[in-house]
């Protein structure tokens, strides 16, 4: 009995002995191929890492970066357009304005990143000889949100991002109108001083009020918190009043056609200009101090020109572009682009960009994008051709189009004029008009890389 138990315990002894045997190789089998994963894997990342790489190369242009800039006509004789607004959204760019065939028309085109067109379309409504869209903002990740006019009537539109399909959703018996938007409103002004909100649920009208003898073609909203919202008054001023539009909080007279920018710790960034140069403001809104005000030699003075104003999409910087007629100078009518520190108000980069046009070029558009880039896009005043202008802000240039400069910024004592009769009037109405069908077209275009 004891020589059967002996047995057993060795059978159980060789038996434990192979099993220690093959886990110990197994576990040499498993830690090998890890390893060599491991050097594949890091070895496909380089590869990879290499073939992006070379890609950007290829992507690079003459400017030696992914700047870019497009000039634009339409292929099609006798057609014009010219740019309002300009968006960036997620990889598209996005300017709106009015094509003019015969009748002014819906306009859109939409770039890449890179610049190429992935369409450029019209819009007609019947029985309408004049119609444009004056701005544009996101709506939600299926739709973007196109304003403007048909006649004499405003009107609001969504495009699908996907089928590129317009769709008038609201016409009101106002001037153009003009908006921005947060996760819950849009937030509209027109040139007949209506200023209101419209729920993005249902789109009806919340807190619709008037401000008498304006005339508004720029609205924006604080940064993130959104608790100010700005107007410009083309006569020469900036209106900040609540989000709700109960009080007005601030107004500054200005002689400077600009795009409110307010930032998420309450300052608003005013533009002025005295003896002919440039001039900037931070005020406290809530406070109404006047933090800092600097002056900036930019290349010309600036008794012609329309001025933009748009924040940078990192949160220190402020992006400008100023056109200047400029049209008996070598490179034509010149637009100065500027960054501009938001703490201290110095100029953290500059740049000139002109052509050897003869015709006078407006400027009213400009946006952010990611890495330290700004989109801008100009027309010509006639309408005949245009520019589509992609650059990074961070980069030095000197080419027959594009020079980068040392602007200066000086301290100086500057007290912006206020302007206390400007006055809510809550007794008014909007009326609805019916909503018309439109009829899109195509259109041609011809790009030309500078």
């Amino acid at each position: 009995m004891e020589e059967i138990n002996r047995e057993i315990l060795i059978i159980f002894i060789i038996i434990d002995f192979f099993i220690v045997f093959i886990l110990f190789f197994l576990g040499l089998f498993f830690i090998y191929k890890g390893i060599k994963e491991k050097h594949n894997k890091e070895g496909n990342s380089v590869q990879n890492k290499h073939e992006q790489n070379r890609n950007n190369k290829e992507n690079e242009n003459n400017l030696g970066d992914f700047s870019w800039i497009k000039k634009i006509e339409c292929a099609k004789p006798n057609t014009e357009f010219w740019f309002n607004s300009v968006l960036f959204e997620k990889d598209k760019l996005y300017i709106a304005g009015i094509f003019e065939d015969y009748t002014k028309n819906l306009g859109l085109i939409c770039m890449d990143l890179k610049g190429d067109v992935i369409f450029a379309k019209s819009w007609v409504v019947k029985d309408y000889l004049d119609m444009g869209f004056s701005d544009i903002n996101n709506y939600d990740r299926h739709n973007i949100l196109l304003s403007g006019w048909i006649g004499n009537q405003s009107f609001l539109s969504i495009l699908d991002k996907k089928s590129f399909s317009l769709r008038i959703k609201k016409v009101f018996e106002t001037g153009s109108m003009v908006i921005d938007s947060n996760e819950d409103f849009i937030f509209s002004a027109t040139l007949d001083g209506f200023i209101f909100k419209l729920n993005k649920k249902n789109l009806a009208i919340n807190g619709l009020k008037k401000i008498d003898n304006a005339s508004f073609n720029y609205i924006s909203l604080q940064n993130k918190k959104g608790e100010y919202v700005g107007l410009y008054d083309i006569k020469g001023m900036v209106i900040i009043l609540d989000r709700d539009f109960s009080k007005i909080l601030r107004a500054y007279k200005t002689n400077i056609y600009q795009k409110p920018l307010i930032d998420e710790d309450g300052f608003l960034y005013l533009l002025d200009q005295q003896d002919n140069i440039l001039i900037m403001s931070k005020i406290d809104i809530v406070k109404g101090n006047i933090v800092l005000t600097k002056q900036y030699n930019t290349v010309h003075d600036f008794s012609t020109g329309d001025f933009y104003v748009s924040s940078d999409c990192r949160t220190d910087s402020i992006l400008l572009a100023i056109t200047f007629d400029n049209t008996d100078k070598e490179k034509g009518n010149d637009i100065e682009f500027l960054r501009i520190n938001k703490n201290d108000l110095n100029v953290m980069w500059s740049a000139i960009f002109g052509t050897n046009e003869d015709e006078e070029v407006a400027m009213k558009t400009i946006c952010s994008l990611p890495d330290n880039y700004l989109f801008s896009a100009r027309h010509s005043k006639t309408g005949k051709y245009g520019y589509a202008i992609k650059l990074n802000t961070t980069k030095k240039f000197d080419n027959a189009y594009i020079t980068t400069r040392n602007t200066v910024a000086i301290d100086i004592d500057y007290k912006p004029v206020q302007d206390f009769s400007v006055s809510l009037n809550s007794k008014v109405k909007i009326i609805n008009k019916p909503i018309p069908k439109v009829e899109e077209k195509k259109i041609d275009l011809i790009i030309i890389d500078l």
